[in-house]
């Protein structure tokens, strides 16, 4: 059970597809929220699928990583050390405008006219298409089709089609294709400081123009437009290339349409271009664009002209490849990334559609993330102000390690070169070591409210277990060395600096914030305490390590940043001696020192329009109550398995459960792995239901917002460690299954999860109470179930009994 008022029923509100998603059912008042569910992207480029109709009131849906505008954050109480700078992502050009004109009456996706709508995001192509069909009250009828794809290859480049077709009669049909510009960009002011999980209003023009050049392409119906804009405060320039062409269809064939470029007709218009024929039934007008964009830091010296000249290029790469070429190349790179990441689960087709619409979103995030993080919302949205949390490193990077080792590496990369600016914060904070940002796009901590932001010091953690688990996942010694290196030596450092030998001989930690954020500024909070731990002897592990095997890269290290064998002693001893909060009556972990003696929750008396918490309450009153935002014990005993044996981890789950609201997006998918271990079969099953429909179904109505793209981590993690029971240690392969205490029939006949190991490609699948693993690599597999060593040949398979541990033979009859 939960803390929280459960919702009744699991609603599944599309038509099931196991490879797309369908909404059919359009009004305008749903359009924010399936515009985000249906968002294409790459890591760099973000487009919501949302009407592409102007007006003033419609938001801007395109997003680039990393471009930003700062602003003084102001406080009426001023303290040493509190973040001085905010940042909050800004939309960038919108060029996919479109203005449909039949009959000189402009045509609305919601308006009187529209008989029929259909839209969908292929899961297969990346393409999300909008289909619009109108009768006129001349009897004519045409279609409006519009699709569009962000490059998952080309990190640069976006494309969209629009289509008109006459199905009956005859018209003038004419297409004009916008660019827009974002002015005063945001929320309402309403709106923004209601929720603080929203972004923030701008009552400036943030964007200002620096250059722009448009003309002809040199091909019939074509024309180009460039621009380079600079945030106003933050002086970061993104660099914008629209390329249009434009073809009539008809029986006989296709031809070219004059494109004209007017001047803009709105205060927040680049340019319009317009296209136009008569049309009979059958017949059709075509508008395509190839955008794309590019960016340039305040530090990077790139002029302007050089950084629209990159755009350009590119964007006339894409016009000349085509629409189709570019969804060719879509679906191979997406049939290569199932190949290895898919979740195949028998029986359950909706399941099986909602679980690889979170593949589909986890594949956009992170294909071509390079020099950034991942924002909350991955570029669906502008949730949570754009800002990079702990959510990379704990619930996508994970994941990433294992389907595309190449964006888990990068961003790691990313925190490394910003380990100066986490150097000057730590110093800032009077702690040696770095201590990097809770909230953060440009590196610098962007976190107003210090109790549930720098206080949550285990972000220095959760860069070590993304370091890890990428590790772990690619063997990759090399990267460890010349970039785990510094960071665990920093990170150590800031936590033996942090904490305290007390009178009792424990290591303490005091005044942190842990994962839970109805629980603030305590003392040695478990989760935090375990992770620093970890990484306190990661760190000690690995100075030593280099030091016995690789003198020269110990040296260069020691040169760097000073490591001596007094400081590695202090960090062993600091581990040795860490406080882990215990009671003894209970034979539980207390999830800090005092929780157990806060008052409990008044759950019964609280409604459900009480929830979330922490827009209904000040966060002091929370503080004093035995209540959490999101799993903290429960999610220390998935990232640090080893520290706890399953008879503490059913009692930690048991008690911790029920104090849980699920106010935290970020709580339901780790409270399913967990219970799902532990044998709590039903419970698991429950959170699972929760996590894979909270966007899809909108469960805290704020997917407006964007997706909970740490959640559709969680979703992958409570596939892969909950129900299947796969583990990863070192090189090895476990195979893990408790004894269930809980019943509760699964809704699934078979799962089967795939994963790289190594550089393997591997499949787990688990039916009728068997394990069977593919290899499908050229090495052997290590597996381990429980106490026994078993090894998978390359191309080979084996069945393994999941509760007996049982050896079986495969279809070879090979062992």
């Amino acid at each position: 059970m939960t803390g929280r008022p459960p919702e009744d029923g699991w609603r599944v509100s599309r038509p099931v597809s196991e490879w797309s998603v369908i909404d059919t059912c359009r009004t305008e008042a749903d359009d924010d929220v399936v515009s985000t569910l249906f968002a294409v992207s790459n890591g760099y480029i973000g487009i919501r699928d949302q009407s592409g109709e102007p007006s003033p009131d419609a938001p801007f849906g395109t997003f680039v990583n990393g471009v930003h505008e700062t602003w003084t954050i102001r406080y009426p109480e001023n303290a040493h050390a509190l973040a001085r700078t905010g940042q909050t992502m800004v939309p960038v050009h919108d060029c996919l405008g479109t203005v449909v004109v039949v009959d000189g009456a402009v045509i609305s996706e919601f308006g009187g006219t529209a008989i029929a709508h259909h839209r969908e995001l292929d899961l297969r192509t990346g393409v999300a298409l909008r289909r619009v069909r109108h009768r006129l009250a001349s009897g004519v009828v045409v279609e409006v089709s519009t699709e569009r794809l962000v490059s998952l290859t080309e990190r640069h480049l976006a494309s969209a089609r629009v289509r008109v077709t006459v199905l009956e009669g005859r018209a003038d049909v004419v297409v004009n294709a916008l660019c827009r510009v974002p002015g005063a960009a945001g929320r309402t002011a309403t709106d923004s400081t209601a929720d603080p999980r929203r972004t923030r209003q701008f009552d400036h023009q943030v964007l200002d123009a620096v250059l722009r050049r448009s003309g002809t392409t040199g091909v019939p119906s074509g024309a180009y437009m460039t621009t380079v804009h600079r945030c106003r405060h933050s002086r970061v320039a993104v660099a914008c290339s629209l390329n249009l062409t434009s073809t009539v269809t008809r029986p006989d064939g296709c031809t070219g349409v004059d494109l004209l470029e007017e001047g803009p007709s709105a205060a927040d218009e680049v340019c319009r271009h317009r296209a136009g024929e008569t049309l009979g039934a059958g017949e059709s007008i075509e508008v395509v664009r190839a955008i794309s964009f590019h960016t340039a830091s305040p530090g990077d010296d790139t002029g302007d002209e050089v950084l629209a000249d990159r755009a350009e290029a590119t964007a006339a790469a894409g016009a000349e490849r085509g629409f189709d070429d570019l969804i060719d190349e879509q679906q191979r790179w997406l049939d290569a990334y199932f190949t290895i990441a898919d979740v195949i689960v028998d029986g359950a087709p909706d399941i099986q559609q909602a679980v690889r619409w979170h593949l589909f979103h986890l594949a956009q995030a992170g294909a071509c993330v390079d020099g950034t993080g991942i924002p909350a919302k991955a570029l669906t949205a502008d949730g949570y102000e754009g800002h990079y949390f702990w959510d990379t490193e704990v619930y996508l990077v994970p994941f990433l390690a294992r389907t595309l080792p190449d964006s888990s590496r990068r961003l790691i990369e990313f925190r490394h070169r910003h380990l100066d600016a986490a150097r000057r914060r730590a110093c800032e904070m009077s702690q040696r070591g770095a201590l990097f940002p809770w909230r953060t796009i440009n590196g610098e901590e962007a976190s107003a409210y210090y109790p549930a932001g720098t206080a949550q010091y285990h972000i220095d953690a959760a860069v070590i277990h993304a370091l890890d688990r990428h590790h772990v996942a690619t063997g990759d010694d090399r990267f460890l060395v010349d970039v785990g290196a510094e960071l665990l030596v920093e990170t150590a450092r800031l936590w033996a600096d942090l904490g305290f030998h007390g009178s009792d001989g424990r290591f303490h930690i005091h005044k942190v914030t842990g994962p839970d954020e109805y629980s603030a500024v305590v003392n040695d909070n478990a989760y935090t305490n375990l992770m620093a731990r970890f990484n306190l002897r990661w760190a000690a592990d690995m100075v030593e390590r280099l030091r016995a095997e690789s003198p020269a890269d110990h040296a260069r290290l020691c040169a760097a940043i000073g490591v001596s064998d007094d400081e590695v002693a202090a960090w062993r001893r600091a581990a040795a001696a860490m406080a882990i909060p215990y009671d003894d009556t209970l034979g539980i972990h207390e999830q800090d020192d005092g929780f157990l003696d806060l008052e409990p929750w008044d759950f019964a008396g609280t409604p459900p329009e009480k929830h979330p918490l922490l827009l209904h309450f000040h966060p002091l009153v929370i503080y004093r109550h035995q209540v959490l935002k999101q799993a903290d014990v429960v999610l220390a005993m998935l990232l640090r398995e080893d520290e706890f044996d399953l008879g503490q981890r059913r009692r930690n789950f048991d008690f911790y459960d029920p104090l849980t609201t699920g106010d935290s997006s970020l709580s339901a998918c780790v409270q399913a792995t967990v219970a799902a271990q532990v044998g709590r079969t039903a419970t698991a099953l429950d959170y699972f239901r929760q996590a894979l429909m909270l966007d899809l179904d909108d469960r805290h109505h704020n997917t407006i917002d964007g997706v909970h793209i740490a959640n559709s981590g969680g979703v992958w993690a409570s596939l892969v460690h909950g129900f299947v029971g796969v583990r990863f240690r070192g090189d090895t392969i476990v195979l893990d299954s408790p004894t269930a205490t809980d019943t509760g029939d699964l809704p699934w006949s078979t799962l089967e999860v795939g994963f790289l190991h190594r550089g393997i490609p591997c499949r787990v699948r688990l039916e009728d109470g068997r394990w069977t693993v593919h290899n499908r690599g050229t090495s052997a597999l290590t597996l381990v179930v429980g106490d026994r060593t078993l090894y998978v040949n390359g191309g080979r398979s084996l069945i393994v009994e999941r509760h007996l541990g049982q050896e079986s033979v495969d279809d070879d009859g090979h062992r």
